[in-house]
């Protein structure tokens, strides 16, 4: 892991990455990539998790975010579980805790690009559409499986996050 020299940056990943830990049962401790860089004036924290519990793409356990502390807004680009993680929980649970992590960081907004089956899952998080002719797209073609569209969906981040086991 490359330490940023934020202090606060440091701490509260560490505190993530220990509730990651506890929601998977994954031992993610060598799993984290932090990267910490200047450009154009903003400070950007990028922040990768990657698990593979085998040599599939299907049983990895990815999470990629960026985070613009200037701007306090983070870009959540990947996050995928293994198979038999799904559908119990804990994508919610994963969810909840980035979104507290980024409010421990003074963050406001998040935005992720959403793969059309995974679209549900995020509107259901409380996430909408960026833009309104994609929710018109989706909600004409929500019934469609296997359609390779993506979406840009977004989300203000407030202090009124339940705690997790609340959403579980």
């Amino acid at each position: 892991m490359v330490q940023s020299g934020n202090k606060l940056v440091n701490t509260v990943l560490k505190e993530f990455l220990e509730k990651i830990q506890i929601i998977t049962g994954i031992n993610l401790i060598n799993s984290l990539t932090h990267t910490s860089q200047r450009e154009q004036g903003r400070q950007l924290e990028s922040i990768f998790i990657f698990f593979a519990l085998e040599n599939n793409h299907e049983q990895e356990f990815i999470i990629d975010i960026e985070i613009d502390l200037e701007a306090r807004t983070a870009i959540l680009y990947h996050i995928a579980l293994p198979l038999n993680m799904r559908q119990k929980g804990m994508g919610t649970r994963i969810v909840v805790e980035i979104e507290k992590t980024l409010l421990k960081l003074g963050l406001n907004y998040i935005s992720l690009p959403a793969e059309h089956h995974s679209t549900g899952f995020w509107l259901k998080s409380g996430y909408w559409f960026k833009h309104n002719s994609e929710d018109q797209f989706y909600q004409t073609n929500a019934h469609r499986e296997n359609l390779r569209v993506a979406y840009e969906l977004e989300k203000v981040l407030n202090a009124f996050i339940e705690d997790n086991s609340v959403l579980c």
